[in-house]
């Protein structure tokens, strides 16, 4: 509630600023009068995520000539971003959404699989552990803008013990977050490391008695490991294996399959996007644009080409 709190005042002074034509402009003349490297403030959206952390992180990188705006518009507002204790929970909540952006961002992409994304899940987990224990002991490298401000300010009147307890509450929050939506009994992964390389020895494994042995014959074969290294990712592997090892392949395949990650969605919104903006020449049907904007297939323009008919001066 307390780091929510700073995030609903950052948007409501980014309201207040972007609301109307004269104060963007205003504040726009501001920026330029100072130097900054950016004049405007980005709008917050709660249909994506992604919009917050760049919302936080402009503000903050503004947050002076903020300050001075307000001052003539708004003499309370620019008191509580004039707080240094306030200004250090908004550089900690600048610092968790650019990690958690990044955290975002890495598990999109359109050959990520199941081993892929537990894989940066777990390693998250992991890192939230060390995060706890560093905070502990009173650091706060891991948090850059957090880090930055709280050596800064060494010496005024910032109540680090609050923040560290802060600091420490919020990590163990997410957390628990983390545990409750990736739980390990649900890695699918850790299951089933015989898809990801079957060339390791692995034991245990829940494998009928003849997948069990066309498992033992890839994992002989040494040419197939040549194949596996060539192949640009896993699944292309298991592909090239289904006319002799089928019943294993398919069963790899099925757990390959399935989309783990919202990344063909925010393809085919961010298309859609493009395919109906202002800049079209007519109303298309979007049944052609979008299948033809989505598809991983390249056509061989000139091999087209060649097969058609040359048409003749008239």
């Amino acid at each position: 509630p307390e780091l929510n709190e700073v995030l609903l005042t950052v948007v409501k002074a980014v309201n207040l600023i972007r609301s109307k034509a004269l104060n963007s402009r205003l504040f726009a003349t501001l920026c330029d009068d100072m130097g900054s490297l950016h004049s405007k403030l980005l709008l917050h959206t709660e249909v994506r995520w992604l919009s917050r952390g760049r919302v936080l992180a402009r503000f903050y990188e503004l947050r002076e000539e903020v300050c001075m705006f307000l001052d003539q518009n708004n003499p309370e507002l620019a008191a509580v971003f004039r707080d240094g204790q306030w200004v250090a929970k908004l550089a900690f909540l600048t610092d968790i959404f650019e990690i958690i952006n990044v955290l975002n961002l890495g598990l999109q992409g359109p050959s990520h699989t199941v081993f892929d994304l537990w894989k940066k899940i777990d390693a998250f987990k992991q890192k939230l552990k060390l995060w706890q224990t560093e905070v502990e002991k009173g650091s706060f490298a891991m948090f850059n803008l957090f880090s930055e401000f709280i050596i800064e300010t060494e010496g005024m009147n910032i109540n680090k013990e609050q923040l560290s307890s802060l600091v420490k509450a919020y990590i163990a929050s997410l957390q628990g977050y983390f545990d409750n939506y990736f739980p390990a009994s649900s890695d699918v992964s850790s299951k089933n490391l015989w898809v990801a390389n079957p060339f390791l020895p692995l034991k245990d494994i829940d494998l009928t008695l003849n997948e069990q042995e066309e498992l033992i014959e890839i994992s002989s074969d040494p040419q197939l490991e040549v194949v596996k290294i060539q192949c640009d990712n896993i699944a292309s592997f298991w592909i090239k294996l289904l006319d002799e090892y089928q019943t294993l392949s398919q069963k790899a395949l099925k757990i390959l399959l399935p989309f783990n990650s919202t990344y063909l969605c925010e393809t085919a919104f961010s298309t859609l996007n493009v395919i109906k903006n202002k800049h079209r020449n007519s109303l298309l049907k979007l049944d052609a644009p979008f299948r033809l904007s989505l598809t991983s297939l390249k056509p061989n323009i000139e091999d087209l080409a060649s097969k058609m008919q040359n048409q003749g001066s008239h």
